[in-house]
């Protein structure tokens, strides 16, 4: 909450925030104050037998405890103003429900002089005001448990975040690792099969060498065995011919130029 316009100038003109459960504090203390000083102020209303609380009542109300020092620019003290004796209409027992501390520890601190500690004993409460206070205390009991058990249930819900992150990133590096195996494996088993398709490359071009090499010695092998088939049939032709049946006269050698 977010302090309002109207009180800037009473404080120096500077914003502040307000937590939310300091307005319900703040409205259940003055609703306190209000009852408590309206009990004191009925106290001398029943003693001077008025049925109508006057101004009167709560100037006598303030002066008799030195508590209310604090309005004294406020409600003058007026004199003589001692505490009247408790009537039927307040009771003077006290109860077994917790008591609410006296408002001089919320607004002014502890009294000051001589009868301060002897007129700041709380007032003993009605039952119903006791069970609205214990009602009260109940509620911000049960909101306290509420705040603790939400901030305990953000804290886990924070825990189950952290850890499903943890447990995100461990897959995502597992997975990662996993796809650096995978290609890593991919690399190895592409380098084997590029030697291995190397080395059946270079034995086939052994062979094709080698093939091509046995095929050229055999056609040198076929072309001498053929050329020496043609020379021996030769040979045996050249014996086998008869002799020229007419012999052809060698021609003359020419004359000699004249000189």
């Amino acid at each position: 909450m977010k302090s309002e316009e109207g009180v800037q100038p009473d404080i120096g003109g500077q914003r502040f925030m307000i937590a939310s459960e300091a307005p319900l504090l703040l409205g259940k203390a003055c609703q306190l104050f209000v009852r408590e000083l309206s009990v004191r102020a009925w106290r001398h209303t029943e003693h001077n037998k008025r049925r109508t609380l006057q101004r009167l009542d709560v100037n006598s109300a303030v002066s008799e405890s030195d508590e209310y020092d604090f309005l004294i620019d406020i409600i003058p003290r007026t004199d003589g103003g001692g505490m009247p004796p408790a009537t039927g209409s307040v009771p003077e027992t006290t109860f077994s429900q917790p008591v609410i501390p006296p408002l001089a520890g919320l607004v002014g601190g502890k009294g000051h002089g001589p009868g301060a500690e002897a007129t700041r004993a709380p007032l003993p409460q009605p039952p119903q005001q006791q069970q609205q206070q214990h009602h009260i205390y109940s509620i911000m009991a049960q909101q306290q448990h509420q705040e603790q058990h939400m901030r305990a249930q953000q804290q886990q819900q924070q825990q189950q975040q952290q850890q499903n992150v943890a447990a995100s990133l461990a897959a995502y590096q597992q997975q990662q690792q996993q796809q650096q195996q995978e290609r890593q494996s991919k690399h190895q088993f592409q380098q084997q099969r590029a030697e291995q398709q190397r080395a059946a490359q270079q034995k086939l071009d052994e062979l094709q060498q080698q093939s091509t090499a046995h095929r050229n010695q055999q056609r040198v092998n076929l072309q001498i065995q053929q050329q020496q088939q043609v020379m021996a049939k030769t040979t045996t032709l050249t014996r086998q011919a008869p002799p020229p049946l007419f012999a052809v006269p060698a021609p003359a050698p020419a004359p000699p130029p004249p000189s």
